[in-house]
């Protein structure tokens, strides 16, 4: 008869082994989903706050923020010097002196200067030139905005 106890016994230790390794496993599964939403979900903030955080297209500061004649003369050095070999010597000066922000990815590159944002795929000469083109526009803008009204 205690044989049969004991494989009685043996047998529901087996079993309740079997079910707490089971219940084990459940847990880890469980906490592997929850870490991979979790992380999902921190990555998807990321890339939120990444695209937030990347001047769009044409951005600039409102108009009573920007130092109108100080874009006007950026604009015209950037016009002037902005040719492939005043480049560098033009990048150097604009980044020393006045802030000049560059960033450049696999399509676009966006130049960031006086509260201006202006992007090109036609590399740092296109967005130099963008950036002329926005300023300009923005002095001309403030200036129509400043008109009396006929």
């Amino acid at each position: 008869m205690t044989d049969t106890t004991d494989d009685e016994a043996a047998a529901k230790a087996a079993a309740d082994a079997a079910a707490a390794k089971a219940a084990a496993d459940e847990a880890a599964a469980k906490a592997a989903v929850d870490e991979a939403a979790a992380k999902a979900a921190a990555d998807e903030a990321a890339a939120k706050a990444a695209a937030a955080a990347k001047p769009r297209r044409g951005r600039r500061a409102k108009a009573q923020d920007l130092d109108l004649p100080r874009l006007k003369r950026l604009a015209a050095d950037i016009e002037a010097r902005a040719h492939h070999h005043l480049l560098d010597q033009l990048l150097t000066d604009l980044k020393g002196e006045e802030g000049l922000v560059v960033d450049a990815d696999e399509l676009w590159t966006t130049v960031t200067l006086a509260g201006i944002t202006a992007q090109s795929q036609s590399g740092l000469h296109g967005g130099l030139r963008n950036w002329a083109m926005a300023a300009r526009r923005a002095t001309l803008d403030v200036a129509v905005a400043a008109a009396p009204a006929a």
